[in-house]
């Protein structure tokens, strides 16, 4: 066989929700195929860091990619999103990424090969820093949540909570938990709260990040990050709100999954090239929720204490 052949680079693009849910089919593809070798391509390479299967991990800001890599190996891209079983709500992501890969619709969890050490620094973190049990949260998604002459802009993407829902949540449970805020530096911070960030503002690294899930006692979420990191983990004190998106294509059952059924108008990223409808269609999708759910869950988050 050509050797360039036999040499494969996977490119997986999009956010760091979607890459983190697909690293366990790409760890499989590698066990199943030993006699090739697996680069991988993505925007998050410290993703596949550690993990034995894989040969090497390249940064999609690599300057001479195609030059320097690509040109001598098989390149591999698949666009899940384009695919019937994912538009129309039939598959999860992870099921739909495995058929298109390995040939047949599986789930296979995600998998990421963290150090001893990135645990056990994680650990200590959380003893030196928090004196009662902990839940993240993250009220916005990656377009959510950011200034403008310190006004929000609304999430054209119908994701992220509205603020006053964020405040009333860290406000009822932070007696009993210390709530930590997940966001990235460009996303307003709940003064109320503490935020994930290192000192000098940058975005806690990745690994990091995902380490310290493992010893949060629940999470509180609208992104997908930190599901697919509490699904790798096995946390299942978890809640999701959903907004034009659907539990079936990015979710988990064992989740608190509050969906607003029949409220939004599903048009999948990347399918078309125009995008303005499915935006104008949601971009207010998330006022929807009330004080109704909100206590819910509220309610909901108060047991964690118990089950912990």
């Amino acid at each position: 066989m050509n050797d360039s052949i036999n040499k494969k680079i996977i490119m997986i693009d999009g956010g760091l929700g979607r890459v983190i849910a697909l690293t366990g089919v790409i760890t499989e593809y590698a066990k199943r195929n030993p006699e090739l070798e697996i680069n991988i391509l993505t925007p998050y390479p410290e993703l596949f860091y550690n993990n034995p299967y894989i040969k090497k991990c390249y940064s999609d800001k690599h300057p001479y990619i195609f030059e320097d890599v690509i040109k001598n190996m098989d390149y591999i891209e698949i666009e899940l999103y384009k695919d019937y079983d994912f538009y129309s709500n039939k598959k999860h992501i992870i099921e739909v990424y495995s058929k298109l890969l390995l040939g047949k619709s599986e789930f296979i969890n995600p998998q990421i090969f963290l150090l001893d050490s990135e645990i056990q620094e994680a650990k200590e973190y959380f003893e030196k820093t928090f004196k009662k049990p902990v839940i993240y949260f993250q009220p916005f998604g990656s377009t959510g949540g950011k200034l403008d002459s310190f006004k929000l802009i609304p999430d054209y993407t119908g994701r992220s909570l509205e603020y006053k829902f964020a405040e009333k949540i860290i406000e009822s449970l932070k007696d009993k938990f210390d709530i930590v805020q997940i966001r990235s530096p460009n996303q307003k911070a709940i003064d109320s709260v503490c935020s994930l960030l290192q000192s000098n503002g940058e975005e806690m690294p990745i690994r990091k990040l995902i380490a310290s899930f493992k010893f949060v006692t629940g999470i509180i979420t609208c992104d997908s990050m930190s599901l697919h990191i509490a699904k790798l983990l096995n946390k299942s004190n978890v809640i999701v709100f959903w907004g034009a998106s659907y539990p079936s294509n990015f979710g988990y059952q064992e989740h608190n999954n509050f969906v607003l059924l029949n409220k939004f108008y599903w048009q999948p990223l990347r399918l078309i090239s125009n995008n303005f409808n499915r935006i104008d269609q949601n971009k207010d999708i998330m006022k929807e929720y009330n004080d109704e759910h909100i206590n819910k869950l509220i309610e909901t988050a108060n047991k964690w204490i118990l089950i912990d």
